[in-house]
């Protein structure tokens, strides 16, 4: 829950690498979809049906042609007094009840937990040359401190993609 108190002024900005969209498109976006387009081309042909076959076409030139996804390359990240800013999306700190800093081996995250349940925590990156003793420091200002909330798809999902 957000910490109720005096909030100490500052303003923490970084820019890093997007871990939300791949250079080539999210890869577990691109497993799952091909799986099913691909199912649906063998079906297609085994049961010799020329329509589901041309949607089937359809669909796969939509998920994989590289014009049809937008890739993102950089974040700019902001933690200040008021919250979290990314790529000028402002997020408040009184959404969140709580983080955790995590590393996959490569490097450290920030993981806020939101208060709502059925919403996504966000996984912010932290580059190699910035101090997580220092922001976690910051961020217990304002958050409760979590050990073993960050949720298992994430932590594979970070690891899969060192």
């Amino acid at each position: 829950m957000a910490k109720e108190h005096y909030r100490p002024d500052f303003n923490i900005s970084w820019r890093t690498i997007s871990h939300y969209s791949h250079p080539i498109g999210d890869i577990m976006w691109h497993l799952l979809w091909g799986i099913v387009v691909g199912f649906s081309i063998f079906y297609s042909i085994f049961a010799k049906d020329f329509l589901f076959l041309v949607i089937a076409i359809i669909a796969l030139i939509f998920f994989f042609h590289p014009f049809v996804y937008e890739t993102i390359n950089n974040l700019d990240i902001t933690l200040d007094k008021k919250g979290v800013t990314i790529n000028h999306n402002f997020y408040p700190w009184e959404d969140f009840m709580g983080f955790e800093v995590f590393n996959n081996e490569e490097r450290f995250f920030i993981y806020l937990i939101h208060k709502q349940p059925l919403h996504m925590g966000i996984t912010l990156p932290l580059e190699w040359y910035m101090d997580f003793q220092e922001i976690k420091k910051i961020l217990n200002e304002f958050l409760d401190e979590y050990d073993g909330a960050v949720p298992f798809w994430e932590k594979w999902y970070r690891n899969f993609l060192k």
